[in-house]
């Protein structure tokens, strides 16, 4: 099942907003994540520790998570997915449109298994 982990650069409202409108989707925010545990924590810590709780980070960072994943996957090393939402095409204050794509990825995709899954947040058409 899809678990959303929504890192430091998504407002914490988003999941919040999530959960209004598909209350069954897992959905939490890094920064309340384990108490906000991982506020500080590396990228590699996040993805370990998102890997052990089978959620799949949602994140605008394409500068380290990027290489990060090619070096583990050169190791066969497993991730729980990672949604990727770039900030030309989504802008990280637009919480209506992350609300909006990060519910209909939840429609289409819960039941499906996103080991080492890599894809990026599209616009929902729905407006």
């Amino acid at each position: 099942m899809l678990r959303l982990l929504l890192d430091i650069h998504i407002k914490p409202v988003v999941a919040t907003q999530v959960l209004r409108v598909r209350p069954k989707c897992p959905i939490e925010s890094l920064l309340r994540w384990h108490d906000g545990t991982y506020r500080t924590a590396t990228d590699m810590e996040i993805l370990e520790a998102a890997h052990r709780e089978s959620s799949t980070l949602v994140t605008y960072d394409q500068r380290t998570i990027p290489l990060l994943l090619r070096n583990w996957a050169l190791r066969d090393r497993p991730h729980a997915g990672v949604i990727f939402v770039d900030g030309k095409t989504m802008r990280m204050d637009d919480v209506g449109s992350q609300v909006r794509s990060l519910t209909a990825v939840w429609d289409a995709h819960q039941h499906e298994d996103w080991t080492n899954r890599v894809q990026y947040l599209r616009a929902s058409a729905e407006q």
